[in-house]
């Protein structure tokens, strides 16, 4: 069994956060935008809080002894906390069979 160190209480605080502006972009916009939307309203959420973040971050990805270019983050908050905005173009079908809610089993989440 693979035993992990405690999540640091400030990174667990950013990561809340996070998790609470998603909520509240969420709850705000509702389903149907393109990601460009959420992602900037996420970015307003944090800046309303006074959350420190990067958009757009360039990345190099070790893979042994070579860096690899080309991977890139949609948001680095905090400088602990990587979040990457996913936006459906379209609800399908079985969206709506759960009243408008996406059903993260059936979406392959």
């Amino acid at each position: 069994m693979t035993c992990h160190a405690p999540i640091p209480a400030d990174v667990e605080r950013i990561a809340s956060t996070c998790i609470n502006c998603g909520i509240h972009v969420h709850r705000f916009l509702g389903p149907g935008f393109k990601e460009v939307i959420y992602q900037r309203a996420f970015c307003l959420e944090l800046d309303a809080r006074g959350v420190a973040f990067e958009t757009e971050k360039q990345i190099l990805v070790r893979y042994k002894s070579w860096s690899i270019p080309g991977q890139r983050i949609d948001l680095i908050v905090g400088g602990a906390v990587l979040v990457e905005i996913k936006a459906l173009p379209k609800l399908r079908r079985w969206c709506l069979s759960s009243g408008g809610k996406v059903d993260s089993h059936r979406s392959g989440s």
